[in-house]
Parts: C-alpha cells; structure tokens; sequence
C-alpha cells in the first residue's frame, strides 16, 4: 500500500513488533483508567490480526528483549545502510 502511495520512491517499510504479552503489560502499566484499557488490551489484539492479514511491511524485528539500540542495529541491517558508504541518503519509514 505505501509502496503503491510513492509510486518510484526506493521505499521499505519495517514493522517494530513484541509479543502480545508485553504490549499489554505495557498497556495495563501505562494507562489508569479502567475503560480506556480494556479498550486498548482489546485494540491491541485487533490490530496484531490486521497486521498478520494484511502484510504490509517488508522487514520484521521483534523487540520484546532488545534494547532500542540493538533493534535500531538489526533495522540498519537489514535495510543494508550499515553498509553504505558515509554522506549517501536513504530514507525508509520505521
């Protein structure tokens, strides 16, 4: 879909994921009213479905155990920037 949206961009979309069972401890941990989290535990669950029906990313890093510094690692990685030479520009969105 965002491919189709930048007809001609060199685009590569990668989704930053956990498991289930940290985004709702991250949920319940972070919001204090009781319908506003239910609501969100069950929108979570939602959007993980859609997400797996609809592939809409190129690359996938699972971050439950990862500092943000070792996903941000493995994302460069994969997109092969570590690799680019300095002063060249890509962009991608994460």
């Amino acid at each position: 879909m965002l491919h189709n949206a930048l007809p001609g961009c060199n685009t590569q979309v990668v989704e930053l994921t956990c498991s289930i069972e940290s985004r709702k401890k991250m949920i319940t941990e972070r919001e204090s009213d009781y319908k506003w989290r239910q609501k969100m535990l069950m929108r979570t669950e939602e959007l993980e479905l859609a997400l797996k029906a609809n592939k809409t990313f190129d690359f996938k890093v699972e971050n439950d155990h990862k500092s943000p510094e070792e996903a941000a690692k493995e994302i460069l990685g994969l997109l092969g920037w570590q690799k680019k030479a300095k002063g060249t520009a890509s962009h991608a969105f994460i």
